[in-house]
């Protein structure tokens, strides 16, 4: 059990087809695999390995994937790291994970230059597309590792992730998922809503996110389905994707479909027919979205989740919806309606209360942090 040989099995049975699709990289399901364990083998040549972190600041590029699953592959721990986080949050996110290793995308430049000093544990920083002083450029030393593949067996039980959430208050709080909690998740959610290798996901929301890492990236890898990553949410760009590369889904969060709605124009001229459906999260769905979205373009799918728990609930892709709601509990997933005042009390229908979630994807604890945790 480890998350990092997530897409074993399209590895196999399609080494040739199109995983990743960003920009002008093309990559299949071998070449994933050769740069999958190049960084593993990179990582084990710096010494790292069991106990070590590594931290992923990366916004989307076929890059994250590759950085993360073969730290993983390593044995060490990661942490995908938030790319909206400034300077102060993200020395706060390197000390408190105690990362040696800091892989980045050159949209932080200036940020990876100054976070050595303010985080001494933090020895080699690799930075994609543009040098930047105290770091090492990503793509030559990539290129001078070995392809061969290292198998690092994991207890399910061990911590895969560390991942930031903020909450509501103080400093960002470092969620420990293990293996078999993101694996869950990954594998629920694609069996929940039938994913299978002819879907071709548009990746626009941040790959960090637990919306598009598991609604997106993680389960497209597992059953053998076509990332297509786009760097930023654009509206314009989004639409001549969906056309361009015959997506048949999206995740993403209402502002982004909205601002896609805007578009009239494009919209009218543009062949979206591919598009089987959206996930929407992330924050509550206007119930007007809901209907334009789904009469000009596709089904939209509500759902809920959080970082602490992977995907909760999600109105399903066939069947019976309810517009306003957050559908069905994914399977193995309980969840209780509750008094805030009295958490044994489960309140009747129509009366708000607090939502106690248990499932095989809930978080083990907060780094660092025993008194929130307990």
């Amino acid at each position: 059990m480890n998350f990092g040989y997530i897409f074993d099995l399209p590895l196999r049975m399609w080494p040739d087809k199109e995983a990743l699709i960003y920009g002008p990289h093309r990559i299949t399901y071998a070449q994933l695999e050769e740069r999958t364990n190049r960084v593993t083998n990179g990582l084990r040549a710096l010494g790292i390995g069991d106990g070590d972190h590594v931290a992923v600041l990366v916004k989307n590029d076929h890059r994250f994937v590759e950085t993360m699953l073969g730290a993983l592959r390593a044995g060490a721990t990661v942490t995908p790291t938030t790319t909206r986080a400034h300077l102060s949050t993200l020395a706060h996110i390197m000390q408190d994970s105690k990362a040696k290793v800091l892989f980045a995308s050159a949209d932080f430049a200036e940020e990876v230059a100054k976070l050595p000093a303010l985080a001494p544990m933090l020895k080699h920083v690799f930075l994609m597309d543009q040098p930047a002083p105290g770091t090492r450029p990503y793509d030559p030393w990539l290129a001078e590792q070995k392809t061969t593949r290292i198998e690092t067996p994991r207890d399910g039980r061990e911590v895969a992730y560390i991942s930031y959430t903020s909450g509501s208050t103080g400093k960002p709080k470092g969620v420990l998922l293990t293996h078999s909690a993101v694996e869950w998740a990954t594998r629920n959610l694609r069996l929940a809503l039938l994913y299978g290798p002819d879907e071709r996901c548009l990746l626009a929301v941040p790959m960090f996110h637990a919306n598009g890492m598991f609604a997106g990236l993680f389960s497209m890898l597992e059953c053998g389905g076509s990332v297509v990553i786009l760097h930023d949410v654009e509206p314009v760009e989004m639409i001549r994707a969906i056309e361009r590369e015959r997506c048949t889904y999206t995740t993403g969060v209402p502002a982004m479909y909205k601002l896609m709605l805007r578009q009239d124009e494009l919209l009218a001229k543009s062949d979206c027919s591919s598009l089987r459906f959206v996930i929407c999260g992330s924050s509550e769905v206007p119930e007007d979205l809901l209907d334009e979205f789904t009469r000009r373009l596709a089904p939209m799918l509500e759902a809920y989740g959080l970082t602490e728990s992977g995907f909760v609930c999600n109105n399903p892709r066939w069947g019976v919806r309810k517009q306003g709601s957050t559908g069905l509990p994914y399977p193995d997933v309980e969840l209780r309606v509750v008094d805030p005042a009295d958490p044994g009390r489960d309140v009747p229908v129509g009366e708000l209360g607090e939502l106690l979630v248990r499932s095989p994807g809930n978080l083990i604890g907060y780094h660092n942090l025993p008194e929130i945790t307990a």
